[in-house]
């Protein structure tokens, strides 16, 4: 696997609710390229962060995936939740 390249948080949170996305639907990159007009080189340079997405490309990446784009664009961050236990426990 790559390094993760995605720097972001806003835009790692975006890839991550896509890749979440595509094994949840069981879509290799490959596919997802295909499906989008595109190799599976320019799916890997979004999701590694090498190149950033842009907000057109996250509309077809939904339409193509078949989830509203709201899905992807307010996926939850998943160490926030993380974070907050964390400065709880610090407080007591």
């Amino acid at each position: 696997m790559p390094i993760d390249l995605v720097v972001d948080p806003l835009n790692k949170r975006v890839v991550e609710a896509i890749r979440l996305e595509m094994t949840r639907q069981r879509i290799s990159q490959v596919s997802l390229g295909h499906a989008l007009g595109h190799n599976q080189a320019f799916v890997s340079a979004r999701l590694t962060g090498k190149t950033g997405l842009k907000l057109s490309e996250v509309e077809d990446i939904a339409q193509a995936l078949d989830v509203p784009v709201d899905r992807l664009l307010n996926a939850p961050d998943p160490l926030a939740a993380r974070r907050r236990r964390a400065s709880l426990c610090q407080v007591a």
